[in-house]
């Protein structure tokens, strides 16, 4: 009987262990800079920043400065791989594409393995798409009466986040997820 008890203890500190090492990274999540207007429809996928998004682009990078970064994503469009360029070549951290920067139906899955990969001590940045980050954020557990106070506008019956230059930090702390807005 006693050695049940034991055994039983020592499988629960394994449990609460690995709840300690691993858990939600704090997320950056990054709408892409502004990107040339008049462009190929038939070539919207490589659409690349205009000279106001590269120097938004650098300015996010400035942003990062003192942000001890784990890890960047990004979807494989070309606006978002140039913004999240300046911040990964300062890094010197590798951008990995991510589907669910561009596709809502991964987001969860995306989501569940970032919290098995890095520890709640790590930060990664996302860059993704304005129809693509209110999602993010509604599976991280953003309510919807502070939609507004995001400022999400509906197109298309699409949720979307209308501005350049703010960034949505995730942060998780005494179980308990923060979502807040800063403009850089």
């Amino acid at each position: 009987m006693r050695l049940n008890k034991v055994s039983g203890f020592v499988f629960y500190i394994l449990i609460v262990s690995s709840f300690q090492i691993f858990g939600q990274p704090k997320i950056y999540l990054v709408r892409h800079s502004e990107k040339i207007e008049k462009w190929q429809s038939n070539l919207t996928d490589y659409q690349p920043l205009n000279e106001t998004g590269i120097n938004t682009s650098k300015r996010l990078k400035k942003y990062f400065e003192s942000i001890n970064l784990t890890a960047v994503y990004s979807s494989a469009l070309t606006r978002t791989l140039q913004t999240a360029y300046y911040i990964s070549e300062s890094k010197n951290l590798e951008i990995k594409i991510e589907k669910a920067c561009s596709d809502t139906s991964f987001i969860g899955t995306f989501l569940d393995s970032l919290s098995k990969i890095y520890s709640s001590g790590s930060s990664v940045l996302i860059v993704s798409h304005s129809n693509i980050i209110p999602y993010f954020l509604i599976k991280l557990g953003l309510k919807k009466e502070k939609f507004d106070e995001f400022n999400f506008t509906i197109n298309n019956n699409l949720w979307l986040t209308d501005y350049y230059g703010e960034i949505f930090i995730i942060d998780n702390k005494n179980d308990s997820i923060r979502i807040s807005k800063k403009k850089f």
